[in-house]
C-alpha cells in the first residue's frame, strides 16, 4: 500500500494523461521490478502500522 501510494504519485506526474488501468499496470510492473531492499522497506513500514 505504501509503495501504491509513493509510486501512483510519481507515475501520475511522469505520465498524466494516463488511465487508471495503465496507471495500475505500471504499479505491478514496477513492484515485480523493485529490488529486495525497496520491497522489504515498504514491508516494514507495513507491518509498523
Amino acid at each position: 500500500m505504501f509503495f501504491c501510494d509513493v509510486e501512483r504519485k510519481r507515475i501520475k506526474k511522469e505520465h498524466p494523461t494516463w488511465s487508471l488501468g495503465k496507471v495500475s499496470k505500471e504499479l505491478g510492473k514496477r513492484w515485480r521490478n523493485a529490488g529486495s531492499s525497496t520491497v522489504k522497506r515498504y514491508e516494514n513500514k507495513a507491518k509498523a502500522q
